[in-house]
């Protein structure tokens, strides 16, 4: 499977964030390509910021840690990423 490390981080170099579109009204949409975007499978893919986020989406990326989908690591990975974006964007 190819991920986003794979590609934007190991490939090209980016090391910025990886941050979803605003999907989460769509999911429950039945037409909506984004109907199966659920946050322990893009944070298990590199990405960084689920967005909108909520408390269903912080449930089902603790549901994939604990089944396995996605590492803890993975998980503090991607985090240290968004700390280092606000670290950068705060200092002058």
């Amino acid at each position: 499977m190819t991920t986003c490390m794979d590609i934007l981080h190991a490939e090209f170099g980016y090391q910025g964030i990886v941050m979803t579109d605003w999907v989460t009204p769509m999911t429950g949409d039945a037409r909506s390509a984004h109907r199966d975007s659920q946050a322990q499978y893009v944070a298990a893919a590199g990405g960084d910021l689920f967005m909108p986020g909520n408390k269903g989406d912080y449930d089902n990326l603790l549901q994939g840690i604990d089944s396995g989908a996605v590492t803890l690591e993975q998980v503090k990975i991607n985090a240290s990423r968004v700390v280092k974006m606000a670290r950068a964007l705060t200092q002058e």
